[in-house]
């Protein structure tokens, strides 16, 4: 039973980030003034067909909200509009990030700030480190989490995005002296 739920709520989930994709791709069209020759109020679906190279219902498809372009059609359609493709799929991420952490009162997923910090661990567990730098790696280690808890992917991409964001740590060279804690 509880498996349905899960089902559930990432179908409405998915459903939600068509439904704001598509709102954003036809503010963005009426915007550029592709507006449809019936309706000035509607994107053309005709202009999209032909800018991503598909068919007329595929087009309509995306202005509904019941499918979201492929990689390359998305990036044709952000190239034309010369804007991020980012956006045009999630919109503000500040926003929808904070949205979704209002939606479920803030639970935690557990499982992603386990790898978080068994990750960080070798870094953490450094004794010389200061209490700042300590300090640092705990806001570290929440960037990540906010960076990654919001897209929508199963874990093991989320994995690899927690490893490529560790591995980005610029490690400072270690003095040799004994006052490696002080300020120069």
């Amino acid at each position: 039973m509880k498996s349905v739920n899960i089902y559930l709520k990432n179908q409405n989930q998915r459903a939600k980030a068509r439904a704001e994709f598509s709102g954003r791709l036809t503010k963005l069209l009426i915007e550029r003034g592709k507006c449809s020759a019936r309706a000035s109020n509607f994107a053309d679906p005709k202009f999209l067909a032909e800018l991503v190279d598909c068919s007329l219902n595929m087009a309509r498809r995306y202005l509904l909200g019941q499918s979201i372009p492929t990689e390359a059609n998305l990036k044709k359609i952000s190239e034309w509009a010369n804007i991020d493709p980012i956006w045009l799929l999630y919109g503000n991420m500040q926003t929808n990030h904070q949205d979704n952490l209002n939606a479920i009162n803030t639970t935690i997923d557990k499982e992603i700030l386990t790898e978080i910090l068994v990750q960080l661990r070798p870094y953490l567990s450094d004794l010389s480190l200061s209490e700042q730098d300590f300090k640092n790696y705990i806001l570290f280690a929440i960037d990540i989490y906010d960076n990654v808890y919001p897209f929508d992917a199963d874990i093991s991409n989320k994995v690899k995005m927690i490893e490529i964001m560790v591995k980005s740590i610029d490690l400072p060279k270690k003095k040799n002296n004994k006052n490696t804690g002080t300020d120069v």
